[in-house]
């Protein structure tokens, strides 16, 4: 499943392996990181990890979702977030994907 656009907003579908997760600094200068989110052209299997080079840089138009972080506390509750939602999917049924 892709990245898709919904009207104004972005949906970021995981779980297939074609999305790519990536982290780093939007600004170094400022302190803010950023994760990035971008499609692959062939899935991996969940949890590979991509090598890249120190130097390496995606472009604004390779990643069309990125969430920024000014604070390392916004970070922090973005994990709780994802640990709840995590624990509320465990609690359940699996949702068939097929």
């Amino acid at each position: 499943m892709p990245i898709v656009k919904i009207g104004e907003s972005a949906q970021v579908e995981l779980g297939f392996g074609d999305v790519e997760i990536g982290w780093g600094f939007l600004d170094e200068e400022k302190v803010i990181g950023t994760v990035c989110f971008k499609q692959r052209e062939t899935a991996n299997e969940i949890g590979t990890v991509t090598t890249y080079g120190s130097d390496n840089r995606w472009e604004i138009e390779e990643t069309p979702v990125r969430i920024t972080f000014a604070r390392v506390e916004s970070i922090d509750a973005l994990m709780r977030s994802l640990e709840d939602a995590k624990e509320l999917m465990l609690a359940r049924q699996p949702v068939n994907t097929d």
